[in-house]
């Protein structure tokens, strides 16, 4: 089981290396940190609504923690609030959390 969530967690900083450089390429740094970070609430809603213990479980839940990036996320909030940018703080706070809870609940209900 160890092992699943190695293999998982590597997966995922892969896939959220990948998205983040692709994204960051263009200039859109924080649509990467939001799309990796709801893309993990959804799957974590989905292990949830399939109510899974398995390997595959385990497996999704390395890849969740590795794919997820949430000091990123906290570090542009402090970003917005240094540069009194608190508009965007608070776009940015409700997006993400609002999303998530959405992306985990929609997840749920597809598992």
């Amino acid at each position: 089981m160890f092992l699943t969530l190695v293999l998982g967690s590597g997966l995922g900083a892969v896939g959220r290396s990948t998205i983040t450089n692709l994204l960051k390429k263009k200039e859109l740094g924080i649509l990467a940190t939001l799309l990796v970070n709801l893309g993990g609430c959804f799957i974590a809603g989905m292990l949830l609504g399939a109510n899974s213990t398995s390997w595959l479980a385990a497996l999704f839940l390395g890849f969740i923690g590795g794919f997820t990036t949430y000091s990123t996320f906290n570090g542009e909030l402090a970003s917005f609030y240094f540069q009194r940018k608190y508009l965007s703080l608070a776009g940015y706070l409700l997006i993400s959390y609002g999303g998530g809870l959405l992306a985990c609940y929609v997840g749920y209900l597809l598992g």
